[in-house]
């Protein structure tokens, strides 16, 4: 039995499949690459000790750096002065062009600066691009590895030129896909 319609009912009508449209999607816009990352002319001072005097460093994107030297040499004091750990006695960070004022390590993270600090803070089975993936300010309960495995795949890194040893530890495998 039919009910006659209403004012207050909706009307619908029926499209046969060949004349349906497929809802148009945006496109997904392009990520632009991050902005390089400087350190110019820090120096910092603890008491007469000299820990870093007048030290510049220059990260572009889609490269990888390592900081190498004797202990002492100020590796980890100009990564702490650049991460807000330390305050630099002298010195500018720039995340692009713009000279940035990082006082705490939050607010690098929102600048977009991070880092994965000195050995004994890796995870000892996993590839340099994967404790990366753990250095991330913003990181899910739950990691979807081979979704994480696809995006460091499409980085813009040359691992052709690294050393065989090198590669082995830096890059993942197909075997070290779960």
């Amino acid at each position: 039995m039919s009910m006659p319609a209403t004012s207050n009912s909706a009307a619908t009508v029926e499209t046969a499949p060949s004349e349906r449209v497929a809802p148009k999607v945006a496109p997904v816009p392009a990520r632009e690459p991050p902005p390089q990352l400087a350190a110019r002319e820090m120096s910092k001072h603890f008491g007469s000790l000299v820990a870093l005097d007048d030290v510049s460093f220059l990260l572009k994107p889609g490269s990888v750096h390592a900081l190498l030297g004797e202990n002492g040499a100020g590796k980890s004091t100009l990564v702490k002065c650049i991460m807000g750990f330390y305050k630099a006695d002298r010195g500018r960070v720039l995340v692009g062009d713009s000279e940035v004022h990082v006082s705490s390590p939050k607010d690098a993270r929102g600048l977009g600066i991070g880092m994965v600090y000195q050995h004994f803070t890796l995870v000892e089975n996993m590839t340099v691009a994967e404790n990366l993936v753990l250095a991330r300010a913003q990181l899910p309960a739950i990691l979807d590895w081979k979704a994480e495995h696809a995006a460091i795949d499409a980085l813009p890194i040359i691992i052709s030129a690294m050393e065989a040893g090198v590669k082995s530890r830096t890059w993942p495998s197909p075997m070290s896909l779960p």
